[in-house]
């Protein structure tokens, strides 16, 4: 029994620190202060769902609940969202740096 209270332990530490990993470079994406990291903030956030992604399915194998389902789509979904905001921004630099 220890085993499985100190397995809860790791998965609430987990969870709650991916939370805070959301939390850090969703809030640095669109601080002004941080505009000039944009790019790389994007990419981070990008890598960093597309790992708990993936992890989710390492330590839970296919076992999907009703969250668990509603979750993945939401980490997909901010990925492509991220990869089109990313292409956004990068046409709109583009279009800024060419002479009228």
């Amino acid at each position: 029994n220890g085993s499985t209270s100190m397995g809860s332990v790791c998965a609430s530490t987990l969870f709650l620190l991916n939370g805070i990993g959301y939390l850090v470079l969703g809030a640095a994406l669109y601080l002004p202060a941080l505009a000039r990291f944009r790019p790389l903030v994007r990419w981070l956030l990008i890598a960093f769902a597309a790992v708990t992604f993936v992890l989710y399915f390492l330590f839970n194998g296919f076992r999907l609940n009703p969250i668990a389902i509603v979750d993945k789509i939401a980490e997909l979904a901010l990925i492509v969202l991220l990869f089109i905001d990313g292409r956004r921004s990068t046409t709109a630099s583009a279009a800024e740096r060419v002479p009228a």
